[in-house]
């Protein structure tokens, strides 16, 4: 059998990332953020939550790993951390596109 997750001390890591992404609305956000820099206000908005649930679904994936957190003056902004999780995802949703 061919070992497709490398090292075994990867695995943890692997499905954090998957778990980070897993959820509608922290999929819909990475998207968002992978299209450009956006700040938290701008993130809520656009996933129709509360900043407060917006903002614990941010801390899950900056705690994964996949995003950047930044803060200027009393403004927070985030930006994808590896860009390589946006071809991961785009070739994930390439694999339902309807044909």
């Amino acid at each position: 059998m061919n070992n497709i997750y490398g090292e075994p001390g990867n695995i943890p890591r692997v499905a954090k990332v998957i778990m980070a992404v897993s959820h509608p609305i922290r999929y819909k956000m990475i998207c968002l953020i992978g299209a450009g820099d956006i700040s938290l206000m701008s993130l809520t908005k656009a996933v129709n939550s509360s900043h407060s649930n917006t903002s614990q679904h941010l801390i899950l994936l900056k705690n994964a790993g996949l995003v950047v957190i930044r803060r200027i003056d009393n403004r927070v902004y985030c930006h994808i951390a590896d860009p390589r999780i946006l071809y991961i995802l785009s070739t994930i949703n390439n694999m339902f596109a309807k044909k």
